[in-house]
């Protein structure tokens, strides 16, 4: 009787340390949607191409029309300022776009919060260092 509730505790101790784990790993990841000068699609192709092997870059949605790049990335291992120099190096101005503002206070990288999760929910897996 003593060996199966000394088993049912060691259970029930491994499955709330995987929990535990599973949610501190998950946390560490942000999706930023940034602005960036892109005109055409092969401006798209190289974005896709080459910002999926930037460090720590799990997904990626590049929206030409709207001028859109949304990132999800680790924030343990990348930030928002070290992908914009990314996309400079890449030829692109990039900057994060801000959500929950309002465009009429004249900041043009404003986007009301709606459109910010549309746009970034649509993300796609690309291959990288993840």
């Amino acid at each position: 009787m003593k060996s199966i509730t000394l088993k049912t505790a060691l259970i029930a101790l491994l499955v709330g340390t995987s929990i535990a784990v599973f949610s501190q790993k998950k946390s560490n990841f942000k999706t930023t949607m940034f602005t960036v000068s892109m005109d055409c699609e092969s401006c798209k192709v190289k974005i896709e191409k080459n910002m999926a092997f930037e460090k720590s870059v799990k997904a990626m949605n590049v929206n030409l029309e709207e001028k859109i790049v949304c990132i999800t990335y680790n924030t343990k291992k990348n930030n928002d300022q070290n992908l914009i120099a990314a996309f400079k190096k890449l030829g692109y101005e990039a900057a994060v776009k801000q959500t929950g503002c309002c465009k009429k206070a004249g900041n043009e990288n404003c986007v009301k919060k709606c459109t910010a999760t549309k746009n970034c929910d649509k993300t796609t897996l690309k291959e990288g260092n993840k």
